[in-house]
């Protein structure tokens, strides 16, 4: 007697698990919506203090083809408990500019650091092409409620405008969360259903029948 597969409908369970994957990332989606605390763009080539940064704020220095600056956002309020999404954009072009921050708890003196290097380049060698890009995100964990300032440095090298925008935004789910989960799942699912071909190739093998029902 041909002994069916001992193992279970790993089709089966893996649908399931994706079902349960997406209503999870669907509700977190709803019940954190994301929001943006601080958004502001930032020229710091300008020698003058903006009245929108804060009284901290440094002209600009130069040293060799490469220069900086350091500047003091306005403070914002963090509700906690929630992830941080930075944004970065500049529109450079066949340039570069890096700005490193840092996000400052202004009672406890709590530092998360992070880093946007922005470059963009392009050109013509046998077509159009592109390399980089004008914007770049990072994502930092959740930080404890309260008062926070940022401290941005910028650097940039010759003729750039170093005119950053850089927003700050607090809660929403990351998708790549769910990619990474389903990615989990999906691989065991890939290995047994491999593991119960071969079972079934074996299985049949010496039947007078295929597994469609065809005679040999």
């Amino acid at each position: 007697m041909i002994q069916p597969y001992p193992g279970a409908n790993t089709s089966g369970v893996w649908s399931k698990l994706f079902l349960l994957l997406v209503v999870i990332a669907v509700l977190l989606a709803i019940t954190r919506p994301r929001h943006i605390v601080s958004n502001e763009i930032y020229q710091f080539d300008q020698p003058e203090t903006a009245a929108t940064w804060g009284t901290d704020t440094t002209p600009p220095t130069t040293s060799g083809k490469e220069s900086s600056r350091v500047i003091f956002t306005r403070p914002f309020q963090l509700t906690g408990g929630r992830n941080l999404q930075v944004i970065g954009y500049s529109k450079v072009d066949n340039a570069w500019v890096y700005v490193g921050g840092d996000i400052v708890n202004d009672s406890t003196g709590q530092i998360e650091s992070f880093d946007l290097p922005i470059e963009y380049w392009e050109g013509y060698d046998d077509g159009h092409w592109t390399e980089g890009s004008q914007t770049h995100v990072v994502y930092i964990p959740p930080l404890p409620a309260g008062s926070y300032t940022m401290r941005l440095e910028a650097q940039w090298e010759g003729n750039t405008r170093p005119t950053v925008q850089v927003e700050l935004k607090e809660g929403g789910f990351r998708w790549t969360h769910f990619w990474l989960a389903l990615l989990f799942i999906t691989i065991p699912a890939i290995f047994l259903n491999i593991r119960r071909s071969s079972f079934e190739s074996r299985r049949w093998s010496n039947a007078d029948f295929t597994m469609i029902g065809q005679r040999r």
